[in-house]
């Protein structure tokens, strides 16, 4: 391919869904972009595979008195975003089973600005949260050991994504019992691109850009690809775009306009990697101070989430890249070259984060790369 643009277009939703959940690729073969004739064909065969409308729980009656437990779920995205959207409908299924007894009220981090969401597991531990939508990703900082399936380049498909968290939770949960955490729900998105302020094609058009990341890892990708890494929260990140602070973000097509980051952006890089975890996680004690009835609504509720965002993550990016695609923004794949380039810096950022991180983080790395076939 020709340094100029391999402008996506997605031809055939097969092969976006190829792209993002199909068979593991081999490590010398990076994901493609999805590429896309705009035809009436294509159009109509989009959108048949809406996305599934899941079955929402009836709200429930307003009780008469005051609920005998009182909790709130912070989230890290709101409720228009897809997956804000199924924690708040969790929290909706949580209160019509349990009549009145317990109400979980659903806020994001934005409206609780006393908190972050890179300190969630503190939080819960203190009890200052009761329960939390925890993006494993954002914990890396404090916890490495966590980034372990979450490695740039180490996943690049949804079924390859669940078989490193399967071989990867055995070491993340004692991390979670030190902050008397405990994961009801592991659940997924899609995987991630890299998207800038101005056209770009290639590494050598990354040099020197301002791009957000959000972990010692993406920097040091970042960095690799020669741009300058900039930490935010993403509560900063569209003020950011708009004046120019940072120029790029590694993120999700469909974040795209759910976070309100489009409108800064004419261009992405087709990286589909890593696909990232978020968990709803509870605080033990909050969890053991309810009665055991109650305790089976909030499991029996968070499983059923579980179950029903496996299913999502593809269709979510679908949609995503539907959405970016209609706002004129470029989805280029990089020359082979800059490909080979990017698996070689991810490899030295496992080795870098394996060192880092210490412990069992050799152990853990050679079981998730043997599974994987890297």
């Amino acid at each position: 391919m020709t340094r100029g643009k391999s402008l996506v277009i997605v031809s055939l939703l097969a092969t976006l869904i190829i792209v993002l959940v199909g068979c593991s690729q081999p490590a010398s073969s990076p994901a493609p972009a999805p590429t896309v004739t705009a035809t009436a064909t294509v159009t109509t065969t989009i959108t048949t595979t809406a996305t599934p409308t899941p079955q929402t729980a009836t709200p429930s009656p307003t009780p008469t008195t005051a609920p005998q437990f009182s909790m709130r779920l912070a989230s890290t995205v709101p409720a228009t975003h897809p997956q804000g959207r199924e924690f708040s409908r969790f929290a909706d299924r949580v209160n019509e089973r349990a009549k009145g007894k317990l109400k979980i009220t659903f806020m994001t981090y934005a409206e609780l600005p006393a908190f972050k969401s890179t300190e969630a597991l503190t939080l819960l531990k203190d009890g200052s949260l009761d329960l939390s939508l925890v993006a494993n990703i954002l914990l890396a900082g404090s916890d490495p050991l966590l980034s372990a399936s979450e490695l740039p380049y180490i996943t690049r498909s949804l079924p390859d994504a669940q078989k490193a968290l399967d071989i990867a939770k055995p070491y993340y949960e004692p991390v979670f019992a030190k902050y008397n955490a405990v994961p009801l729900a592991y659940t997924w998105l899609p995987g991630l691109h890299f998207w800038f302020t101005k056209p770009v094609e290639s590494l050598a058009d990354v040099k020197g850009l301002k791009v957000r990341v959000f972990s010692p890892e993406t920097s040091e990708l970042v960095t690799g690809m020669g741009g300058s890494p900039i930490t935010l929260a993403s509560g900063e990140v569209s003020a950011a775009l708009d004046r120019g602070t940072i120029e790029g973000v590694m993120t999700l097509a469909s974040s795209l306009g759910t976070m309100g980051w489009a409108a800064s952006i004419k261009s992405g890089i087709w990286i589909n990697s890593p696909f990232t975890i978020s968990m709803l996680m509870i605080g033990k004690q909050q969890l053991d101070k309810l009665p055991k009835d109650l305790q089976d609504i909030v499991w029996q509720s968070a499983k059923e989430m579980e179950t029903e965002l496996y299913k999502y993550p593809t269709v979510w990016e679908g949609e995503g890249v539907i959405d970016v695609l209609q706002r004129g923004i470029e989805i280029n794949t990089l020359p082979k070259d800059d490909q080979a380039k990017m698996l070689e810096l991810a490899r030295a950022v496992w080795d870098n984060w394996a060192k880092r991180a210490g412990g069992q983080a050799n152990e853990l790395l050679s079981a998730i790369r043997k599974a994987l076939n890297y």
